[in-house]
């Protein structure tokens, strides 16, 4: 069998190698295109999960933190006792004379707007304190307690300047100091 001549000139033409070199090189590109678009795609997608994984490490940390922090309510009520002793290593802790302390009045437990919480509360009193000393007081309470909350603040009838203070004026200042229990309604009807 023999070839035809044209056919012959045909395959030994650079016009159809050029034009099949052509659609190679065009197949190429767009595989690499192709490859290129869906890499960067991936890449955008790595970043989204990593920072995605940030923020949740972020949140575990912080879920971690609240679960290792003290309860804000309490499952039975404390003894009054147990209140007073915290009062007094929070006078001392922050230095205002045990003196100045002149009462604790336990309150009623009440419940806290009709919800499955009790609010217990006993009414601290002082006389002669400065501002300075009833904050840092506080502080030092709260510090140590966190179940623990000021329900109530009241600064009253300046007593005198004191110069043991460097001159402060001092008031008589009366705070509700108060927890929650946590006391279902079905628990106590």
């Amino acid at each position: 069998m023999q070839i035809p001549e044209n056919a012959l000139r045909r395959l030994r033409d650079p016009k159809p190698r050029a034009i099949t070199a052509v659609a190679v090189f065009a197949v190429v590109l767009s595989f690499v295109w192709f490859q290129h678009r869906s890499l960067a795609m991936t890449r955008r997608s790595l970043q989204a999960s990593a920072s995605k994984l940030t923020r949740m490490k972020s949140d575990a940390h912080q879920i971690i933190e609240l679960q290792s922090r003290p309860q804000r309510a309490v499952d039975r009520e404390k003894p009054n006792a147990e209140l007073l002793a915290q009062v007094e290593a929070a006078l001392s802790e922050s230095n205002v004379p045990r003196e100045l302390w002149q009462d604790s009045i336990p309150q009623p437990a009440q419940r806290a707007n009709g919800s499955d919480y009790l609010r217990v509360a006993t009414r601290l009193e002082f006389d002669g304190v400065t501002i300075r000393q009833i904050v840092v007081f506080t502080q030092a309470l709260l510090q140590n307690d966190p179940t623990l909350s000021i329900q109530s603040l009241r600064i009253q009838n300046r007593t005198k300047t004191n110069e043991s203070n460097c001159g402060e004026a001092t008031w008589r200042v009366e705070m509700t100091v108060g927890y929650l229990v946590y006391e279902p309604k079905s628990r106590n009807p």
